[in-house]
């Protein structure tokens, strides 16, 4: 099969748009999208999802450009401004797993949320968006594979292609990709089936690592250690970390639970509702558990929304607000939050970023009619990914145009 496509799609000006860069750009929104579903189907609090989210996003980008650029310092040291253009491609997914990961455990550390649970939601969407991304590696030829004689091998020919032209070689990408979409169908069937927290995530590592460390043998790469390449021994120690783990932790089946009904009978106390994440039985009238901190549901709380000053915010969508941070005025105006236009203003407007995040959903709260908190929440889920998608895109944006300016 002969690719004769140019890695560039388009040039604005001096920048150039990449497949690889647009492509790592859709697996990231994929990612991301996959695992706002399945970690709110794990009760994870939405603001703990999409804070996740990012930090992942950011310190993933960071350590996948610093592992390559370390791995490839020969080509970047005579070019210093190169290091910015993420839009040109050159990411290494190992260095993005760890900064993704360091991002997550610090977050962790500060919200003190259960990173188990997270890294399991997160799992499938993390490797179904490094799949993605491959096929921008299998359209540029950044991850050739070796001579072949096979029938499907492919062959490069346009001169810009990073693959040696003319040459049939494995489509080292094309295994990678149908293997990791078998791991990703594996680990959909595994969720609520084997505890404990972060099984998941570890069966994934170990999974790909072992493949991977198979597939490496196909790549056009350069021995460091014998005849193993340098992502023969990553993908070995994670997996021998991996499955360690899981041996460790005594992964296994989980066993049926009873689910506690939403509330119990009245005491002495007075009424009691179940706190939906421990458990914890806790009177009427408070908003947040006693016990973990989880907000409570509502119970018979008057729907104040759209009225103004008069509207009283439910406990559940209270917190950060990441719509109303990244989108500003936008935002605002789809909320009907006026004063967020402030933002439109110079200089004011990085002051109501930090606004809008911290007060954002309270304003919107009061300033709409809404049918219920879900609505709300719903609502705002939406903005916060558009939000995310626009943040995203910015950077890549802005630093291929940097790199291709300075």
């Amino acid at each position: 099969m002969h690719i004769g496509i140019d890695p560039t799609i388009a040039e604005l000006g001096s920048l150039a748009i990449g497949w690889h860069g647009v492509l790592m750009f859709v697996g990231i929104v994929v990612g991301v999208v996959l695992t706002l579903r399945l970690a709110k189907k794990a009760d994870i609090a939405e603001d703990t999802i999409i804070t996740g989210a990012i930090c992942a996003v950011v310190m993933g980008l960071i350590g996948a450009r610093v592992v390559h650029v370390i791995d490839s310092w020969s080509t970047y040291s005579n070019d210093p401004v190169k290091i910015l253009a993420f839009h040109e491609g050159g990411l290494a997914w190992y260095g993005g797993l760890i900064g993704g990961i360091l991002g997550v455990v610090i977050y962790a550390r500060i919200k003190k949320f259960s990173l188990g649970r997270f890294a399991d939601a997160a799992a499938p969407g993390v490797i179904l968006g490094l799949s993605i991304g491959r096929v921008g590696c299998t359209l540029n030829g950044d991850a050739a594979g070796t001579e072949t004689s096979l029938p499907w091998g492919l062959t490069y020919t346009h001169p810009d292609s990073f693959a040696p032209l003319w040459v049939s070689t494995h489509p080292a990408p094309v295994y990678e990709i149908l293997w990791i979409l078998a791991v990703v169908a594996g680990l959909l069937w595994l969720r609520g089936k084997i505890r404990p927290d972060g099984s998941i995530f570890l069966v994934m590592l170990a999974a790909y690592s072992f493949g991977r460390f198979i597939i490496s043998w196909a790549r056009d790469e350069s021995a460091v250690l014998g005849p193993l390449h340098q992502s023969h021994i990553i993908s070995l120690v994670l997996f021998v970390a991996a499955a360690g783990l899981l041996l460790y932790l005594k992964a296994g089946r989980v066993k049926p639970e009873v689910q506690a009904r939403p509330y119990v009978a009245a005491t002495p106390e007075g009424r009691m509702v179940f706190c939906p994440k421990c458990g914890l039985a806790n009177p009427d009238v408070r908003n947040l558990c006693g016990n973990c901190g989880s907000a409570l549901p509502a119970s018979g709380m008057p729907n104040t929304s759209g009225m103004g000053k008069r509207a009283q915010t439910p406990a559940e969508i209270t917190g950060w607000n990441w719509g109303a941070f990244f989108l500003g005025w936008i935002w605002g105006i789809g909320n009907r939050v006026w004063i967020a236009l402030l933002g439109l203003v110079p200089f004011v407007g990085l002051v109501m970023m930090l606004v809008l995040g911290a007060k954002g959903s309270e304003w919107a709260w009061a300033a709409k009619k809404w049918d219920s908190v879900e609505q709300f929440k719903r609502t705002q889920r939406y903005w916060a990914l558009a939000g995310l998608v626009y943040f995203i895109f910015a950077i890549v944006f802005w630093s291929g145009y940097l790199a291709a300016t300075i």
